[in-house]
C-alpha cells in the first residue's frame, strides 16, 4: 500500500497443477479482497493488480487472494502477505483462546533457525530451543493514543511450571518491526507459574505528549534451554488521567511494638502528577 493505492502481484505458472502444459498467454486471474471478500477482478491479465483503498477510521488487516484460470479450470488460491491499515483508539484485545490463526497480530522471529510462535491450545505457544535464546515477537496492530491519558497494557502468560521460568518484556513503536520496539512499557520480568495453564498478569504503562500511532509489542526473551512459554492475551486501555497524582513513596508498615493486632502504615504523599508535573 503506497499513497492510498493497494497492488497485489504474482507470478505466472510455468505447468499445469501435474505438470501437464499450459499456455501463460491465455491465463487469467480472479483477485479476491479481504476482510471484507469482495472479487476486485475476475479475469485479471498480467502479474499485477491495483485499486484506490483509503485508509480506514480504524485498523484493518487486508490480505488478497490470487487464483488462476486457464481452459476453464481454476487453481487452488495462492494468498498474499496481510497489510494493516488505519489505528484504533483504545480498549484493545486479543484473546489467543477465541481466534483460528495469529493473522491479527505481526509474528517476528528474528532468529529463523529457532522456533517461533504458533497458535496452539488457546494460546500464542513459544516451544523450547536447546541452544538458542528466544527472540521471537507478538506485536499489536497501530492503536491511536492521545495526550492526557495513560494506557495500560496487560500481558497473560505462563511457563512450563515453576522449574522452568521464563522471560518476557514489552514494548511500543512506530511501526511494527522489531526494530522499531525501542520504547519499554514493562522491563524484562521472569515468568514463573505453578503450571502451564496458571496465568500470571504483567502490566505496564504508556503516556504521551502528543497524538501519536503505536505497536505493541510482547518479546520472548529467556535463555536457551528453558521450557515452553505461553501468552494467552494482550489488552490495552485507558487506565487514568495523566494529571493523576504520582505514586506515594516510602510506604512503611510497622507492627504495634506491644504486639497487638494493628500495624502502623506510613507514607509519603506524592508532590507531582503522573507526568512528573508540580
Amino acid at each position: 500500500w503506497k499513497a492510498g493505492t493497494m497492488t497485489v502481484s504474482w507470478t505466472t505458472p510455468d505447468g499445469s497443477e501435474n505438470g501437464g502444459y499450459i499456455d501463460p498467454a491465455a491465463l487469467s486471474y480472479k483477485v479476491t479482497r479481504y476482510p471484507d471478500n469482495i472479487v476486485v477482478a475476475g479475469a485479471a491479465t498480467g502479474n499485477s493488480f491495483s485499486e484506490s483503498i483509503a485508509e480506514p477510521a480504524e485498523a484493518a488487516t487486508y490480505y488478497y487472494t490470487v487464483e488462476a484460470t486457464y481452459d476453464r479450470k481454476t487453481s487452488a488460491p495462492g494468498t498474499s502477505n496481510r497489510v494493516v491499515l488505519g489505528a484504533s483508539a483504545p480498549p484493545y484485545s486479543i484473546d489467543f483462546s477465541k481466534v483460528d490463526n495469529l493473522d491479527d497480530v505481526t509474528v517476528i522471529n528474528v532468529d529463523p533457525g529457532s522456533k517461533g510462535f504458533t497458535l496452539s491450545g488457546g494460546c500464542a505457544y513459544l516451544g523450547d530451543d536447546r541452544m538458542l535464546e528466544k527472540d521471537d515477537w507478538l506485536i499489536t496492530t497501530p492503536l491511536r493514543l492521545v495526550p492526557g491519558t495513560v494506557y495500560a497494557v496487560t500481558v497473560l502468560a505462563s511457563s512450563q511450571g515453576e522449574r522452568y521460568p521464563e522471560y518476557v518484556e514489552v514494548k511500543c513503536g512506530s511501526t511494527n518491526t522489531a526494530e522499531a520496539m525501542t520504547e519499554e512499557v514493562i522491563g524484562r520480568t521472569k515468568v514463573s507459574t505453578a503450571a502451564a495453564n496458571a496465568w500470571q498478569t504483567l502490566t505496564g504503562y504508556i503516556s504521551t505528549d502528543t497524538e501519536r500511532t503505536v505497536f505493541v509489542g510482547v518479546h520472548a526473551c529467556s535463555p536457551a534451554d528453558v521450557y515452553n512459554l505461553r501468552v494467552a492475551s494482550i489488552s490495552g486501555s485507558g487506565a487514568f488521567a495523566s494529571s493523576a497524582p504520582g505514586a506515594p513513596s516510602d510506604c512503611t508498615v510497622t507492627p504495634d511494638a506491644e504486639g497487638a493486632r494493628s500495624v502502623e502504615i506510613s507514607l509519603k504523599a506524592p508532590t507531582v502528577d503522573y507526568d512528573g508535573n508540580t
